[in-house]
């Protein structure tokens, strides 16, 4: 009994040991993926910063670049005929419009008619087996 009882701890210690160090092992490997994980994240961050500074340099050179350009008039056109102010002259221009509206369009409600009334004023259906039996 007594060497039963011993082997079967013997067995048990030798377990606890292995398993305290597959334990270690794990949690190194754990320790190295964090960290492995924690530089990647790092370096994506670095790269995407980067990025974004070369953006904004290309985009202050092009608007250096673009800032004396010809502007169009909002494409409507005036012209002079014998000395008299023309509206636009161009067939190819926009017209300037005539009414700009100040409050956008909205939906307007319409009230509702009866057999929309109908339908929401419907009974729920219950089950009658003397109706078909």
């Amino acid at each position: 009994m007594e060497s039963k009882e011993r082997e079967t701890r013997k067995i048990q210690d030798e377990s606890e040991k292995k398993f305290q160090e597959w334990l270690e092992v794990k949690r190194e490997q754990e320790k190295t993926n964090k960290k492995v994980k924690r530089k990647e994240k790092e370096q994506n961050e670095r790269g995407k910063q980067i990025k974004q500074e070369e953006c904004e340099k290309a985009f202050d050179t092009w608007l250096k670049q673009h800032s004396n350009r010809y502007r169009v008039d909002d494409g409507h056109s005036f012209g002079y005929t014998s000395g008299q102010l023309t509206g636009y002259h161009d067939r190819a221009a926009n017209p300037v419009p005539s009414f700009y509206n100040p409050i956008p369009w909205k939906a307007v409600d319409l009230p509702k008619t009866k057999k929309e009334i109908k339908n929401k004023t419907k009974k729920k259906y219950i089950w009658n087996p003397k109706k078909y039996y």
